[in-house]
């Protein structure tokens, strides 16, 4: 017999979408757009035809019936696209070195080679990994330099007293190199909801910034929330496609020329070749410094890395050496510690219907600190952490290479965020007066 509760459930109420849920037994809720409609927008859509995935973007769906016009006017992405093009800073591939970059990736994650690797092999790139270690890294060691800041006293939960930390200690570094002025101008690479810079126009109580992103949308960026949101400029687009100097927005304010020359850039985490791109895209630009907190090494491609003879003649890899040790840099963040190791590997204690113990289940694996392929989780974590330093170690070189300033430091501690390295690079100081062609990257 049907409850009051199921009969109420499965009456149509007035002004309500009247398609039925045969999953869920009841109608829809959804309110239609329009007086007088009988179905909501989703399922009006689904009535009149097949939807299928747009061919042009597949996040989002299409009546195959309206497809020819969808992918000829109305598809979002190619609307971007058209923006893209009427503006000033998209060039397409201009940052892209090799072809392979210029093709569309898979959003499909790439397995990892180590496991299709002999462990001789392995072993072998692991040696001369340390070799390399001991030449470049040596003389190269990264700093610990933490910095704090009052406003830590006040936020609540550990997520958001870890975000505030990275943020914190950014901005502290930049207040070491004098660059928290509004007249600067702050470029934000990979800026995701943009909290970051909302945290550094707070601290200047001004500026002027561009965030860039790949993604259009984010879920509770802080866009909404900015003060001044005439101080804001997003730009959604692919690094590779970003021409910097085409950005009106970065002419300092007391400037009637169209230079660039108080540009401070970015970026809390950048994802693998992003960050190789970033640097990319900053050649011939004049720019003050650059504050970079590199992330997923493993996401590195040689056709992507700013500097390919640090690879092939530096550090005298082959590429097939490469994609494994880029592989490798997920074992930094990867590996567990020693003591999750030891509790993940305990046997595990069983008991039967009526309490009494039985025979243990032992885990899979070799226990202990071996890991997968005969190599111990501290051995996998030390070349992890080696590998990615190398990747930080090449960018770094780069940059002083151009005649500036370079260095990583520890910015936050690991228990923060496991990847806290920072590399930051600015002009000598007795280059103040410097010539303005010494000012570009």
């Amino acid at each position: 017999m049907e409850t009051k509760g199921e009969r109420e459930r499965q009456e149509l109420k007035e002004g309500r979408c009247g398609y039925w849920l045969p999953m869920k037994n009841r109608y829809c809720r959804v309110v239609p757009d329009f007086e007088g409609e009988k179905y909501c927008t989703n399922h009006s859509q689904q009535l009149q035809g097949k939807r299928i995935n747009c061919p042009l973007d597949p996040t989002h769906f299409v009546l195959e019936s309206d497809l020819e016009k969808h992918i000829t006017i109305k598809c979002p992405l190619l609307v971007h696209l058209k923006e893209l093009e009427a503006s000033g800073y998209y060039r397409k591939d201009i940052n892209a070195i090799s072809p392979q970059m210029s093709q569309p990736k898979s959003d499909a994650k790439e397995p990892s080679v180590i496991p299709k690797t002999p462990l001789p092999q392995l072993q072998d790139l692991m040696a001369r990994i340390r070799q390399k270690a001991q030449e470049f890294i040596n003389d190269s060691i990264p700093e610990i330099s933490y910095m704090e800041h009052p406003s830590l006293d006040h936020i609540e939960g550990s997520i958001k007293i870890k975000h505030r930390k990275q943020e914190v200690s950014i901005s502290e570094h930049m207040r070491l190199l004098d660059l928290l002025h509004a007249d600067n101008r702050f470029v934000e690479f990979g800026c995701g909801k943009a909290k970051l810079s909302n945290f550094l126009y707070q601290e200047m109580n001004g500026g002027k910034f561009v965030l860039i992103d790949k993604r259009q949308n984010f879920r509770s960026k802080v866009d909404g929330t900015f003060k001044h949101p005439e101080a804001f400029k997003r730009i959604s687009i692919d690094i590779k496609d970003l021409y910097v100097p085409g950005i009106g927005d970065l002419t300092p304010v007391n400037s009637d020329t169209d230079t660039d020359t108080d540009m401070v850039c970015y970026s809390k985490h950048l994802c693998g070749g992003a960050a190789d791109l970033t640097l990319r895209s900053l050649e011939n630009c004049r720019v003050k410094a650059i504050l970079i907190a590199n992330c997923c090494h493993s996401a590195c491609t040689l056709s992507s890395y700013i500097d390919p003879s640090y690879i092939l003649q530096d550090l005298q890899f082959s590429p097939q050496d490469f994609e494994i040790m880029t592989s490798m840099c997920g074992w930094a963040v990867g590996s567990p510690t020693d003591d999750k190791v030891y509790k993940s590997k305990r046997p595990k204690v069983r008991k039967s219907k009526d309490g009494q113990p039985m025979p243990a289940i032992e885990p899979k694996g070799d226990g202990g600190d071996i890991g997968a392929g005969g190599i111990s989780t501290s051995e996998r974590r030390e070349i992890g952490f080696l590998a990615k330093r190398l990747l930080d170690v090449g960018r770094m070189r780069y940059l002083r290479k151009k005649g500036m300033d370079a260095k990583l430091v520890y910015y936050v501690p690991r228990d923060v965020s496991p990847e806290n390295c920072l590399l930051i690079a600015h002009w000598p100081s007795d280059a103040s007066n410097r010539d303005s062609d010494k000012t570009e990257i």
